[in-house]
Order: C-alpha cells, then sequence, then structure tokens
C-alpha cells in the first residue's frame, strides 16, 4: 500500500514540473518575441527588448540557442541572425548564415519584422514573430 502512495506521488511530481517546464514567460507590453512552430520537444518563447538585441545560432553566447531539439539544428549557423531594434522597428540580420535567413518563405539578409511574420533559420527552424505593442490607452 505504501508502494502505491510513493508511486502515485512520484507521477504527480513529475506531471507539476513537466507543466512548469512548458509554460512559456509572457513579454510586458513593447517587447516582442519568436515562438516556436515546429519543436517536437516543446514550443520555445524568445523574448527581445528594445536595448538588448537577440542573437540566434547553435553557439552558446546566443539568446536563442538552436539545439538537437530542433528539427533542422544542423543547418544553422553557430551565430545566425540577430533581431535588434532600429528607429522603433525590430530588423532582423542575416550574419552571413550558411544556410540563408528566411522572412515568409523569401531568403532575407535584412528585413523589418511585422506582427505574424514566419522566420525560417536554415532548412527547417522556424518561428513566428510576434509584437507586443503597448496598447493606444496605456500611459
Amino acid at each position: 500500500m505504501l508502494a502505491v502512495v510513493l508511486l502515485l506521488l512520484v507521477l504527480l511530481v513529475i506531471l507539476i514540473v513537466r507543466r512548469r517546464r512548458h509554460k512559456l514567460p509572457l513579454p510586458t507590453p513593447g517587447h516582442a518575441y519568436l515562438e516556436s512552430v515546429n519543436r517536437p520537444a516543446g514550443p520555445t518563447r524568445c523574448i527581445i527588448t528594445p536595448n538588448l538585441p537577440a542573437t540566434v545560432g547553435r553557439g552558446r553566447e546566443n539568446r536563442l540557442r538552436i539545439d538537437e531539439t530542433y528539427p533542422g539544428w544542423e543547418s544553422v549557423s553557430r551565430k545566425h541572425a540577430e533581431i535588434r531594434m532600429e528607429d522603433s522597428y525590430y530588423i532582423l540580420h542575416d550574419l552571413q548564415s550558411t544556410n540563408g535567413t528566411y522572412v515568409n518563405g523569401l531568403r532575407s539578409g535584412v528585413n523589418r519584422l511585422r506582427d505574424g511574420v514566419r522566420i525560417r533559420f536554415g532548412h527547417q527552424v522556424e518561428f513566428i514573430f510576434h509584437e507586443n505593442r503597448p496598447s493606444a490607452g496605456a500611459a
């Protein structure tokens, strides 16, 4: 009987940990974020702030690190791309990656991002860009 209770407690803890692991942070108004499209290990969200560019790539130094949990991760360069705010717009810069950066299916070098665009790094690693602009009534 005690073994059954312990087993149930272990299963409950595992379920709680799994739910917390997939809870994604929400950006504050004025920030943008990338949300993964096709990652089987669960979604990823990378928040982009106006004063801190988001670098994307396989290298550990990137804010959005693409690892083996992403399908096609091998086609992403160590330092693949960067998203930064320029003149109140989020701009995507491909950093001379080998397999390219694509916005809505078209290869891109530099591109102004709009809410809802699909960004692909390399052959398969895909995200949707979301702008979380402050509402008109916000101070």
